[in-house]
């Protein structure tokens, strides 16, 4: 098992470290490798059986966002899951504000994760990066 994928599972990190270990694991591997190792390792399952439900629905988003980005139907895998929605907002620490801009609020990636109650943003050069999407 890929080191960064037992740690993001198994260490007990902070949301803001879970998600920048979750990004650079994006950064460093394709998104065919974060799904496989998604199922694979049940690391969704395995996160909230270990009651961590912000770190659970946020791979949820991830992977949703995926499904997205590159037109695959998920609708049925983890739907048990996706009626879910944290109790009160979990966003990143370096966002210090809840006035979020309007063009931010259209983007697909700002819907799916606040139908989690989980504030995050990405900018285009993010998205191309993490995603591995050329132009």
């Amino acid at each position: 098992m890929d080191l960064r994928i037992y740690r993001l599972i198994n260490d007990n990190f902070t949301y803001d470290e879970f998600r920048s270990e979750l990004t650079h694991y994006l950064k460093r591997n394709t998104v065919k490798d974060f799904v496989h190792n998604l199922f694979r390792f049940r690391m969704i399952e395995n996160l909230w059986e270990q009651k961590e439900y912000a770190k659970a629905l946020y791979l949820l988003s991830v992977f949703d966002y995926c499904s997205c980005v590159y037109k695959v139907n998920t609708s049925e895998l983890y739907k048990e899951y996706r009626k879910y929605k944290l109790d009160s907002l979990l966003k990143p620490s370096f966002i210090k504000t809840d006035n979020i801009p309007q063009k931010q609020k259209d983007d697909l990636l700002y819907q799916i994760f606040m139908s989690h109650n989980i504030l995050e943003y990405w900018t285009q050069d993010e998205k191309k990066e993490l995603l591995h999407i050329n132009g």
